[in-house]
């Protein structure tokens, strides 16, 4: 994902090693991205993608929302400040990018395949 125009790399001032060393390698918004909820996913809900979701869906066979994810953007820690793109815009993308059937809401298998296209297998 290419950040809109005047926004710049902000330095790291978390302690995420993973998100540190993928921003000196020069590492695109969208992989900075995805680290930081891999690395959230691992910590909060010990890998679990499904237990996960349904945190956010609000229980299982539910989707989730914008508002949703911006939520767990917030808890992953995804900030301008952490990955350089307002909180905001990444949510917009994401749901651009995963909600595939345009229905407003992002089902589990849209979310798997969103975040296989961007580096996390889950």
């Amino acid at each position: 994902m290419i950040p809109p125009v005047g926004l710049r790399q902000v330095p790291q001032t978390l302690s995420n090693d993973r998100v540190q060393l993928a921003q000196a390698r020069g590492a695109s918004t969208e992989q900075q991205v995805a680290q930081r909820i891999h690395a959230f996913v691992q910590r909060r809900f010990g890998g679990d993608y499904k237990r996960a979701f349904e945190h956010y869906a609000g229980g299982p066979g539910r989707e989730v929302s914008k508002e949703a994810i911006t939520r767990m953007l917030d808890d992953a820690g995804v900030t301008a400040w952490t990955v350089g793109a307002p909180q905001f815009m990444v949510a917009d993308r994401m749901m651009d990018r995963f909600d595939g059937n345009r229905n407003g809401g992002v089902s589990f298998q849209e979310f798997q395949a969103g975040m296989r296209r961007i580096g996390v297998n889950i």
